[in-house]
């Protein structure tokens, strides 16, 4: 088996054209618990959550493990909409990786919400973006 070739030409491809994928979404009210099974049964690293197709925010294994763990938070009991990170920044489908790339490394962020033409939403992660640049 040979090196993997990084291609870099991946900078300018649309983010449609990447493939993201799509995002698990939830509604503002469903209980943090459930929330991380969903995430966990469906192998996503983040949940947005979203209501009358608005993007109220996101969860992440990050605010799993920073948030849930706190004294007093009972996950069973507890809204995600508590424990969100509100208004995330969100990309269009038509903006470059690059874009994201950006976005990623400017606010520290593992997971970008996509909003697609349909008005529906994707995902695009740093394991997708480096997995665009690494093909065997």
């Amino acid at each position: 088996m040979g090196p993997s070739k990084i291609h870099f030409e991946s900078l300018t491809k649309t983010i449609s054209e990447f493939l993201p994928k799509e995002a698990l979404c939830v509604e503002p009210q469903s209980s943090v618990l459930d929330v991380v099974k969903a995430m966990r049964k469906k192998n996503r690293g983040c949940a947005l959550i979203v209501e009358e197709d608005k993007l109220l925010g996101i969860f992440t294994q990050r605010d799993a493990l920073e948030k849930v763990a706190l004294p007093g938070v009972d996950a069973r009991e507890i809204q995600i909409q508590y424990l969100m990170t509100l208004s995330p920044e969100v990309l269009e489908e038509s903006d470059h990786l690059a874009f994201a790339i950006n976005k990623m490394a400017v606010g520290n962020f593992r997971h970008v919400p996509i909003r697609k033409e349909d008005g529906s939403f994707s995902v695009v992660s740093v394991r997708d973006v480096i997995r665009s640049f690494v093909q065997k």
